[in-house]
């Protein structure tokens, strides 16, 4: 197993930024700035335009469902996966041992994150493989107090071409497989950067060949055959965490999005411009409003 560590600021990836630098107090060379300012529109989309005029298309779309339905005939229903042709099981009768918590397919295969046991079933027209992801406690319910949650998968998704299949742990540890035979390629640990929730999302590259990760703190490229980290971002904390980083559709910069923010109504004194300064102040509520969603491009070497 390795440990990735987050490098010293000045030691990242360094790019020169051409976009607007929205933090004075971020110095970091190799974390670009660039604020989508305008929102999203229905589709998700958007484009970044450095000063050269050369547009980088990004697309934020709505988070993808989990799989429910399978190429062999199969689904999930309440959680529970149902084999080909048999009925949906009443919630009265449900198998604690079939309760799958999270799931990825492709076009012949696909994946099944089990609840309780730790495994990962890996099913395609050659057969069936169960893998394990880390064993242990579900570290955020430990620290919630909540005990005898195993960890389990948190997140399964293929590469484009199908041959990797990559899933994170309720920790910070990302794993790949080979789908066909149930090989671990390779495991790596996410160091602990303060946030609580773990790995938000896994994105693959088009090419197949590097994977995106984030946490609420960080966001890693890492190679998809050996899982060497090519490149890692730290966002300090904030009253915003990252949501998901998505690759744009040039392959070489990230689309990062960080989550707005609520402030909250609040009662607050003052004059009008036509009241005397002697009038006594008057009280009046100001309305709480939504920071919108912030969209960051990140260059990857």
């Amino acid at each position: 197993m390795r440990t990735l560590l987050l490098l010293p600021l000045l030691s990242l990836v360094a790019c020169d930024s051409p976009c607007e630098i929205i933090n004075g107090a971020q110095d970091d060379p190799a974390m670009q700035t660039c604020q989508f300012s305008s929102s999203l529109n229905e589709e998700g989309t958007g484009s970044f335009t450095f000063d050269d005029g050369a547009p980088v298309p990004f697309t934020l779309r709505e988070r993808v469902p989990v799989p429910t339905s399978f190429p062999d005939g199969s689904a999930t229903w309440n959680g529970v996966w149902v084999p080909p042709g048999a009925a949906r099981p009443a919630s009265a009768e449900t198998d604690s041992s079939e309760q799958v918590y999270t799931t990825a397919a492709t076009a012949d295969r696909y994946a099944l994150g089990m609840m309780w046991t730790g495994e990962v079933h890996l099913r395609s027209p050659a057969g069936t493989q169960t893998v394990r992801v880390a064993d242990g406690p579900d570290e955020n319910a430990a620290r919630l107090g909540i005990d005898d949650w195993p960890n389990r998968a948190k997140h399964l998704v293929f590469s484009p071409n199908g041959i990797t299949l990559f899933g994170a742990d309720t920790g910070r540890r990302v794993t790949a497989w080979n789908p066909a035979t149930g090989t671990e390629r390779w495991t790596v640990s996410l160091p602990d950067d303060g946030g609580t929730t773990g790995v938000l999302s896994l994105a693959p590259r088009a090419d197949g060949d590097r994977v995106a990760v984030s946490t609420a703190r960080a966001v890693y490229v890492l190679s998809a055959v050996s899982g060497e980290s090519l490149a890692q971002w730290a966002f300090p904390k904030t009253k915003t965490s990252v949501i998901r980083a998505e690759w744009t559709e040039d392959g070489h910069h990230l689309a990062v999005e960080k989550s707005g923010r609520r402030v909250p109504a609040r009662t607050v004194y003052g004059r009008d411009s036509d009241q005397s300064a002697t009038a006594p102040p008057t009280m009046r509520t100001e309305a709480g409003y939504q920071n919108p969603p912030t969209v960051f491009l990140l260059q990857v070497p």
